[in-house]
């Protein structure tokens, strides 16, 4: 599987911790659901991730640095949830990300964020 597209199925709840077992596709897709919780899927699992879309979704708390672990991540989609603290990794420096979107959340950020082909 290459690609695994899970978004817009109204989908709620809190993603099961057992998905960190998964061998996940290089594009995940869980946006426009209805998806809660502080339990993101284990970065670990997701080395061969390019694209994470997590948009539009209820998420809370704090994204864990080792998203910074991702060094094949380009793509990636956090914005219209819940994220608060500050956002965990140098972007420029740690991740080779083309689109990067973060806005409606409450993070902070220490230095400047790069403005990656976030569309409206």
């Amino acid at each position: 599987m290459s690609e695994l597209y899970l978004y817009d199925n109204n989908f709620n709840g809190m993603i099961p911790s057992e998905t960190g077992a998964m061998a996940y596709p290089p594009v995940l897709d869980v946006s426009d659901n209805l998806l809660t919780g502080t339990n993101l899927p284990e970065f670990e699992s997701l080395q061969q991730l390019s694209g994470l879309y997590l948009e539009f979704n209820k998420f809370t708390g704090t994204i864990p640095s080792e998203l910074g672990n991702l060094k094949k991540l380009t793509i990636l989609f956090l914005n219209d949830n819940r994220f608060t603290g500050i956002f965990p990794i140098n972007i420029e420096n740690d991740l080779n990300l083309e689109e990067l979107c973060l806005k409606i959340n409450n993070f902070t950020f220490t230095g400047n964020l790069p403005e990656i082909n976030c569309t409206d």
